[in-house]
């Protein structure tokens, strides 16, 4: 699927649901009778999971190995962290829903763009995700 039939794929179906306070965690979400619970952060790895063709071999090469597909730690306006997917020279969020060129993106949200996310600790959240939900 392309980024962009994933993310319509993922945002149709999407129900926010906060991770627990004390964990934070990645999970592929589960479409449970048409809805997808998560965070910012199970979105952006759903939609990317999406992009992958739902496939856990393409997924390792291209987000854990070469890092073609990236997770970025961002603040929000409202000064809270946040998680925005990038796939390719495109960002998206929860928030946008949409596809967008880096000064698109961050001049339609206002995020601060801080750093992606390392394959080490990427392994760490979506390990902790499979155990969390």
């Amino acid at each position: 699927m392309n980024l962009e039939a994933s993310i319509k794929y993922v945002s149709e179906r999407f129900e926010y649901r906060a991770d627990p306070k004390f964990f934070e965690y990645y999970t592929v979400m589960k479409d449970d009778n048409g809805v997808m619970r998560g965070d910012c952060d199970d979105f952006s790895v759903t939609v990317i999971w999406k992009v992958c063709g739902s496939n856990i071999w393409n997924f390792i090469w291209n987000v854990l190995i070469l890092h073609r597909y990236r997770l970025y730690f961002s603040k929000a306006k409202n000064n809270a962290f946040h998680l925005v997917g990038k796939v390719g020279e495109k960002y998206f969020d929860n928030w946008t829903y949409r596809a967008l060129d880096k000064e698109e993106f961050l001049k339609a949200t206002g995020h601060k763009l801080y750093f992606f996310i390392p394959s080490p600790l990427m392994i760490i959240y979506l390990i902790l995700g499979l155990f969390m939900r």
